[in-house]
This record gives structure tokens, C-alpha cells and sequence, in this order.
């Protein structure tokens, strides 16, 4: 694996639920795109969100962007789908994940097993 330095001096917040505002990152002059599954989008629109991030991961060019994809938090009722999502369904854009209320190391260890266990399943 080679490591990619990139600079982040500007960076978009994209409300997941809005594939408009998805896409729109991606004209903009902007290092990073972050596409926003947690604070910006309203339990009922969750698993709506997550569809749209699959699909502008997909659809949108973003070009030499850094994309994040912030989750929901490890305690939330939405954080194993959303880090599953994006891992197995997200393709082949490079993401980072953007892990919010972390309280614990072992929820950074959580994450981390997560992650490595979709990521094999994805080979």
C-alpha cells in the first residue's frame, strides 16, 4: 500500500440525505468531500442517506478529492450498516471514515475490527 499525502485546507460537508448536495461537492473547489451520515440526516431518513452515499460513491466523479464518509457513532443503531455500506457496496473510490463520539479507544478498536473484517469479505 502506498501512503497518499493530500492537502485538506478546505472541506465540504455534504448532508447524505441530500443527493443534490452530493453531487455538488464534486464542482466545487474543495481538498475533501465529506458526505454526512450522522448529525445532518434525521432518523427517519437514515438508511435513505446511506443509499445515497452508495450511489454518488458510485455515480459521482470526484475527482483527486480526499472523500470521507462520516458514520453514525459506534453506540448508534446505524453504525455497523453504515460502515458494512460503505465498504463492501462503495466501489472502488479510495474513502476514508470519519468516526464522530468516539468516547473510548475501544471504539476506535471497534471500528478498526469492522473495517478489516468487510474489507476482507471484499477481498
Amino acid at each position: 500500500m502506498i501512503a497518499i499525502s493530500r492537502p485538506r485546507r478546505t472541506c465540504l460537508s455534504m448532508p447524505a440525505s441530500n443527493p443534490k448536495m452530493l453531487a455538488k461537492g464534486a464542482t466545487l473547489a474543495v481538498d475533501e468531500c465529506f458526505m454526512d451520515l450522522e448529525d445532518s440526516v434525521a432518523p427517519h431518513a437514515k438508511e435513505l442517506a446511506r443509499q445515497n452515499v452508495i450511489a454518488a460513491l458510485h455515480e459521482v466523479d470526484y475527482g483527486d478529492r480526499t472523500v470521507v464518509v462520516r458514520v453514525n457513532a459506534v453506540d448508534s443503531p446505524w453504525h455497523v450498516r453504515d460502515v458494512e455500506a460503505v465498504v463492501t457496496q462503495g466501489g472502488d473510490v479510495p474513502v476514508a471514515v470519519m468516526v464522530p463520539k468516539v468516547e473510548t479507544a475501544e471504539d476506535v478498536v471497534f471500528v478498526d475490527r469492522l473495517l478489516s473484517a468487510f474489507e476482507r469479505e471484499v477481498g
